[in-house]
């Protein structure tokens, strides 16, 4: 088997078993990001989070029996990324493997079965239709995805790293090749940064989401330090204002809510609608409805056309033991 061949198989892998589980008609039902331990569930392997020392993750078969093992103790996006390069393993019919790294940008591969299964995990992931999918309900273009902070926001909704976007993004040529440097010497820690303006991480290692009407529906999976930046606009003029009374009933904190009047010009009139700027602490170790309605403060009227609301699972990384699908799925607590 050449490099490429290597290549092809674990997107034609990859890409078969999105179609067997019906993945683009669920995700453009419910954006958000594909559940690759409901995938590896699904197929009828058993799946482990075990703290596995210098180990990511192994495929492994015992008794006509195949298993995925992936190390608990790492970040949620790599334990991700693990998964399905193990998956990969067992959906290409490969032998028992270990490995102690996965990506190709982890290290240049000369066994091409874990080229097959890099490419796998990359594709199943990250595949051009989902990445087109966020992209056209948020309103991105190729130029926007260039842009290190909206490429740090599609990484956060596909539940992959900034270092495996840059290169899905550049891989999957929607992006052009002049916007490598800037992606390149981006860092989430300044793009955090930049979004949240003074509001304060409890957790460095934490991530900042930015969130606007069109994600509406959405269920994404974040961390128990993840902090939610919601861009609304507001027809203050009108005597509606956003209550944030149903997710502040739900444990959802406000960290801070702004207002900055319109600056466009087509908008540069007496009573239009300033933009409403709301930071959410989310409850940790939960899965919560955040949910926002225009609502007119004396007469409780609501607006017959604006609202937001998503799913917002706070978890963070998988812990030893079964993942929290099976868990949840066993009728158990998923924060057990």
């Amino acid at each position: 088997m050449s490099r490429r061949e290597a290549l092809l198989a674990g997107v034609s892998a990859a890409s078969s078993l999105q179609r067997s589980f019906a993945l683009r008609e669920r995700l453009r039902a419910a954006p958000g990001a594909i559940d690759v331990t409901a995938l590896i569930v699904g197929s009828s392997l058993q799946l482990q989070f075990r703290p596995l020392e210098k180990l990511l993750g192994a495929c492994v078969s015992e008794r006509g029996t195949v298993g995925v093992l992936v190390n608990s103790e790492r970040p949620h996006a790599l334990q991700r990324f693990t998964a399905a390069h193990e998956l990969g393993h067992a959906c290409l019919d490969h032998q028992i493997m270990t490995d102690r790294s996965v990506g190709s940008w982890a290290a240049e591969r000369t066994d091409f079965r874990e080229v097959a299964a890099d490419s796998f995990a990359s594709e199943l992931l990250m595949p051009k239709w989902l990445i087109k999918m966020h992209a056209k309900r948020l309103g991105w273009n190729s130029q926007d995805l260039s842009s290190p902070s909206l490429a740090y926001q599609l990484a956060l909704r596909l539940g992959v790293s900034f270092e495996a976007i840059r290169i899905g993004l550049l891989g999957q040529q929607l992006i052009p090749e002049t916007a490598r440097h800037q992606l390149q010497t981006s860092t989430p820690k300044e793009l955090k940064l930049s979004l949240l303006q003074g509001t304060k991480l409890l957790d460095p290692w934490a991530d900042a989401w930015q969130l606007q009407t069109q994600d509406t529906g959405g269920h994404y999976s974040g961390g128990p330090n993840d902090l939610l930046v919601i861009d609304l606009q507001e027809p203050a003029a009108s005597g509606y204002r956003w209550d944030l009374s149903a997710a502040e009933g739900c444990g959802f904190e406000v960290r801070s809510d702004e207002f900055s009047p319109s600056t466009s010009t087509t908008d540069a009139t007496v009573g239009a609608p300033n933009t409403r700027r709301i930071t959410f602490a989310p409850p940790a170790d939960s899965s919560e409805i955040l949910e926002l309605h225009l609502r007119r403060s004396w007469s409780g009227e609501l607006h017959p056309e604006a609202a937001f609301r998503i799913r917002f699972d706070s978890f963070g990384k998988e812990r030893a033991g079964l993942s929290r699908y099976e868990r949840i799925e066993m009728g158990l607590s998923a924060a057990a």
